[in-house]
């Protein structure tokens, strides 16, 4: 997955000093919404915003209202798309796709929309576009901006704990609290609250994603993942409810 570096954020803040502008243009079915993580609602303007040379993070979706036969109109939107989009000096650039002219068009091209974006001569610009994840299950409301860094991985590690501590809450109502101990989880155990501080959290973080590495991968976090290994999904979901309480 291609993610924009720090450094390319640190360019395009100090490009976007500079006098000259470009513009971003998309289609009245797409909405724009956001612009280097700043809601666009707040700098779009007919279907336009501008944007300076260097490197910007551009969210848009496809979102449009049709008739349908029964004569009322349906909202078709599709999920948030990250477009990662590089722009040269004075380059106006625009959002070029097919407009779905039917409900059954609209339904399906919700569901995986395309689109190119070009220059004023016609050719492609440097970018790359992914959609964000679907999430599952009932959501009384997104915080898209959360749900962006966290696809990007840019979550601090205070995120990562609150994240890590949601799911193991879950995973409390699923084991039963009264279960005798295990030998193995009894050392786990021990051997956890003897370690410091920042070795219980570079534990949980591992926990979240084995492949996230500590910034130093000391003896002693090596022997609470070699522990943990050892104990089965029942021992280890229960060593996660623990650590919650």
């Amino acid at each position: 997955m291609h993610s924009l570096t720090k450094l390319g954020f640190i360019l395009g803040s100090i490009l976007s000093t500079q006098a000259f502008a470009a513009t971003f243009t998309f289609p009245d079915y797409f909405e724009m919404m956001y612009v280097d993580r700043e809601d666009a609602q707040l700098i779009n303007k007919q279907n336009q915003v501008e944007v300076s040379p260097g490197m910007h993070e551009i969210v848009v979706r496809y979102f449009q209202s049709i008739e349908g036969n029964d004569g009322d109109h349906d909202f078709y939107r599709s999920q948030p798309i990250i477009v990662d989009l590089t722009v040269t000096n004075e380059t106006n650039l625009k959002l070029v796709a097919k407009e779905p002219d039917s409900a059954r068009q609209a339904d399906r091209y919700s569901e995986n929309p395309s689109f190119t974006i070009v220059n004023e001569r016609d050719e492609p610009a440097h970018y790359q576009s992914e959609p964000l994840p679907i999430k599952q299950g009932f959501q009384l409301g997104r915080n898209y901006l959360r749900e962006i860094k966290d696809f990007k991985g840019e979550l601090n590690t205070a995120d990562q704990i609150a994240s890590l501590e949601a799911k193991l809450a879950k995973a409390k109502q699923a084991v039963n609290s009264t279960q005798t101990d295990t030998p193995a989880l009894e050392i786990l155990k021990t051997l956890y609250k003897v370690v410091d501080t920042e070795t219980q959290t570079a534990f949980k973080i591992w926990i979240i994603d084995p492949t996230l590495s500590a910034k130093e991968e000391t003896e002693k976090l090596n022997i609470l993942k070699q522990h943990y290994n050892k104990l089965s999904v029942t021992e280890q979901k229960q060593m996660q409810v623990w650590m919650i309480k």
